[in-house]
């Protein structure tokens, strides 16, 4: 029998510690996911969603509440409630929302949805850039939008960052060297001070 020391022991415990903080964090993500995609799941976490209406400073939009009756969240749950809960979680910008492009070179990116794009006469894409336009009629966000999104149907993205320039939730992307070591870092100083985080994986699946 192969003697192991301790050293090599104890690097193969911490990084069996570290797999299994990611896949639970996986876990919750999914979980979080399949009360929308998955009306039949057997299996599915528990999330009890109180009456909350917050207001961080003055002239600043409120988090509207969120009325279920101090009932957890399941996959039978009704399903506005779910999107109320998502939107809740992620909220941003309700004025403006972007959706996600891809050209035939395959080259994709996300831009704000506009209600006048293309139209004759109003829109003058390409001459004019959007930033530019005079014209631009941004789309309002809402749940039907969102549902839409968690069904996969489409994908669009949010805009965290507010007129006052304040957010709900901050998004870190992680893409260089080493970058598992600082998820784990900050995961570690979230879970210190009580903050609520959930890791996942980028498009790729390559990084965070």
């Amino acid at each position: 029998m192969e003697k192991i020391s301790y050293k090599k022991l104890y690097k193969k415990y911490q990084a069996l510690l570290e797999e299994n903080t990611k896949l639970r964090d996986k876990i919750n993500m999914l979980e979080l996911n399949s009360g929308i995609l998955q009306s039949e799941s057997t299996s599915a976490a528990d999330l009890s969603v109180e009456e909350t209406s917050i207001e961080l400073c003055e002239n600043k939009p409120k988090i509207e509440s969120i009325e279920t009756e101090n009932k957890p969240l399941n996959s039978f749950s009704d399903t506005k409630n779910k999107i109320i809960l998502f939107m809740s979680l992620f909220k941003g910008r309700e004025n403006v929302y972007a959706k996600r492009w891809q050209n035939k070179k395959g080259v994709s990116g996300y831009s704000p949805v506009c209600l006048n794009e293309w139209q004759p006469g109003v829109c003058e894409k390409p001459k004019i850039k959007c930033s530019k336009c005079t014209h631009k009629l941004y789309a309002q966000l809402n749940e039907d939008i969102v549902e839409e999104h968690l069904r996969g149907k489409s994908v669009i993205g949010i805009y965290p960052m507010l007129p006052d320039e304040s957010c709900y939730f901050l998004a870190i992307d992680f893409d260089d060297d080493g970058w598992e070591k600082d998820v784990s870092a900050i995961r570690d100083v979230c879970r210190k001070f009580g903050i609520p985080i959930a890791v996942e994986r980028s498009r790729s699946g390559s990084m965070g």
